[in-house]
């Protein structure tokens, strides 16, 4: 392709599903792959809620040159089960990045800009009416130099990163007896209403099983209290083949629930490896961002923070919409694979 784009030549539109394998590229660009057409399939066409909104920045060729994707999730508003979607996977090629095109602003002509604002009609027509998101930090600071309108309302909270050193630490106490979980079961709707009581959530991805169905991560840590069949917390982790972990959920019953979890989990990873679909791996370090709500408990267990600043944002899809105290990101429970 040329080493410029023409801008004023792009057209901003869903993508159809056979155009789906071009994702397989643009993630190789973004540096998040490998990944195949198959899961790439899996994920944005037959996940447990239907088929994702999939936009594309298509030239006058034919030729997919950006993406950015929302996905249906399930989530719990106050006493209301709600139809969310969050947004992810933005990327452009080179040649239409702020460097190729060698500006600095973020204005109306950008064109991740405008393909968020071609998105918002095709998410009010799938009725969603919140997106909600966890930004890459180089999305943050777009937003931080942004120039241009604001799509509806929106707002965001900043949250900091932390990180657990497994390999190579002398593993330390376990208050609570472990299992490690395969399908979230009817003890994981007790907890979660337990723990919204408990932890004094209002809103958040909803967690009891049917909404931990769509969970990423392929570990569920399980904690029991000793000698019993009650759950009273769990983390859900996903590690690499190269051994780098994430903290993709954690759920506790109650405050006093949250620190025991945290110290069983983390030091049940430092004496066991993790089952993967690629055979069993030594977990490096877990990361996570460090909620309000449980950072306390997170290096209470030995978490140490990290360079990696995460931010939650809510926005209203519906310009016109009643502002909901919903839409206020610091009202909302939020772990890394949320």
């Amino acid at each position: 392709m040329n080493t410029t784009v023409e801008t004023d030549r792009l057209t901003y539109r869903p993508l159809r599903e056979d155009e789906l394998g071009v994702v397989v590229h643009l993630y190789d660009l973004a540096g998040w792959g490998p990944v195949t057409e198959q899961w790439v399939r899996s994920w944005l066409v037959h996940g447990p809620l239907g088929p994702a909104l999939v936009m594309g920045i298509v030239d006058d060729r034919g030729e997919v040159l950006g993406m950015t994707t929302y996905g249906a999730v399930r989530v719990q508003t106050f006493d209301e089960e709600v139809l969310a979607c969050r947004g992810r996977a933005a990327v452009l090629v080179p040649e239409l990045r702020r460097s190729g095109r060698r500006v600095s602003a973020v204005d109306e002509h950008d064109p991740l800009y405008q393909l968020s604002l071609a998105a918002r009609a095709h998410l009010r027509d799938r009725g969603w009416t919140l997106l909600y998101g966890i930004p890459h930090p180089t999305m943050q600071k777009r937003s931080d130099i942004s120039v241009a309108p604001p799509l509806g309302r929106r707002d965001r909270c900043a949250i900091p990163g932390v990180r657990f050193e497994i390999a190579g630490v002398e593993p330390g106490p376990m208050p609570l007896d472990v299992t490690i979980g395969e399908r979230p079961g009817e003890e994981y709707d007790r907890l979660w209403i337990r723990a919204r009581v408990g932890l004094g959530i209002e809103c958040a991805v909803l967690r009891d099983a049917r909404g931990l169905a769509a969970t990423r991560g392929n570990v569920f840590i399980e904690c029991r209290l000793p000698g019993s069949d009650e759950l009273v917390g769990y983390w859900v982790v996903d590690v690499t083949s190269s051994g780098k972990g994430r903290l993709m959920d954690y759920l506790a019953a109650d405050e006093d629930a949250l620190l025991p979890v945290a110290l069983t989990a983390s030091n049940w990873l430092r004496r066991h490896q993790i089952p993967t679909d690629e055979g069993p791996v030594t977990c490096r370090y877990v990361s996570c961002l460090a909620h309000e709500r449980y950072s306390d408990a997170l290096r209470g267990a030995g978490a140490t923070d990290i360079d990696w600043p995460f931010a939650f944002s809510v926005s209203c899809i519906d310009e016109n919409g009643p502002d909901r105290p919903e839409h206020d990101p610091r009202r909302w429970y939020v772990t890394t694979g949320d």
